[in-house]
């Protein structure tokens, strides 16, 4: 059992990675886009885009390489279980419910300020996909006291 247990928390730790570092990317990519290109702040932002791009890309791989873990302890079906199921719904749905708020808040500030489309489509897919994946990794963090 403790080996599962060692599983969900490399789990949380792999999704908390991926959430920091696709936030890092994509908010970087922003910042390039409504910056000047010839600030500073648009070339700390282009590093940190790259650097962001990158880490996101190793985390994506850190978590094939964490399921082909999980293949060989077979303990696939374990990890699968019905917190995590729950986990994942509420996780989407605290998600969506941060894009909409989102949503709105950029609606109001667009009230009085111009916003560059694109910059606003991709703070909301920021918004919903960082939020989704720190709220699961909160989720399953939190299932530690429950089993």
């Amino acid at each position: 059992m403790a080996d599962i247990e060692k599983l969900v928390q490399d789990r949380t730790r792999i999704v908390f990675i991926m959430a920091s570092t696709f936030a890092l990317w994509q908010g970087s990519d922003i910042v390039t886009q409504v910056a000047a290109m010839d600030s500073v702040l648009f070339l700390y932002a282009s590093l940190a885009k790259i650097f962001g791009a990158i880490a996101y890309a190793l985390s994506a791989l850190l978590l094939l390489l964490f399921y082909k873990r999980v293949n060989r302890a077979k303990a696939a079906m374990t990890l699968k279980d019905d917190w995590n199921r729950l986990s994942k719904g509420l996780a989407v749905q605290y998600g969506f419910f941060f894009m909409i708020a989102a949503t709105v808040i950029m609606y109001a500030v667009a009230m009085f300020w111009d916003l560059p489309v694109m910059a606003v489509l991709q703070g909301l897919i920021l918004v919903g996909v960082t939020a989704t994946l720190l709220a699961f990794g909160i989720l399953q963090g939190s299932s530690d006291g429950v089993k």
